[in-house]
């Protein structure tokens, strides 16, 4: 059997035990309500990481959507610009269309005033008559109608020569 001091002493290591027992029963509380403080935060973590995931997943569909838009702004933008350089030309077209017909209203108002002046001159008036048919008839066609008016002019000057001359004789 054990002594009185060596149950002390047993008494004493077993309350020294206890006391330790007890201080890692409190470390183990706290432990524990660390791990549990820990594992809430994984779990906000996970809920974070999936909002995070999500988050991520919406943006990228927004940075696709963003790219889609640009593409069709770009489209739409150079449609636009194409379109504005087609008015620019339908512009400058019918301008210069504008210009042509002005000129062709002063190429017939010269015609005009020759033919009055030709009508004393039956063989004349018929010559210019038939050019003046032939300019009507190539009005949208300028390039001829530049054409048949150098002829007409060459035509006019030749029959002013013949009318010179008829006055001359007349004259005589």
């Amino acid at each position: 059997m054990l002594t009185e001091e060596q149950l002390d002493h047993l008494r004493s290591n077993n309350e020294l035990l206890q006391l330790e027992l007890d201080d890692l029963e409190l470390i183990i509380k706290q432990r524990e309500q660390e791990l549990n403080k820990l594992r809430e935060s994984a779990e906000k973590v996970k809920e974070l990481q999936s909002r995070l995931d999500m988050n991520l997943i919406e943006f990228e569909q927004y940075q696709m959507e963003l790219l889609k838009e640009k593409k069709q702004t770009h489209l739409q933008s150079e449609r636009l610009k194409s379109m504005e350089e087609e008015l620019f030309q339908t512009i400058q077209q019918q301008i210069q269309q504008e210009k042509e017909i002005q000129a062709l209203k002063s190429v017939k108002a010269d015609l005009d005033f020759t033919e009055s002046e030709l009508k004393e001159a039956d063989k004349c008036y018929e010559a210019l008559r038939q050019a003046h048919t032939e300019l009507g008839k190539t009005k949208s066609l300028l390039e001829l109608a530049q054409i048949e008016i150098q002829n007409l002019k060459d035509n006019l000057l030749e029959q002013q020569g013949l009318i010179f001359k008829l006055r001359q004789k007349k004259f005589q």
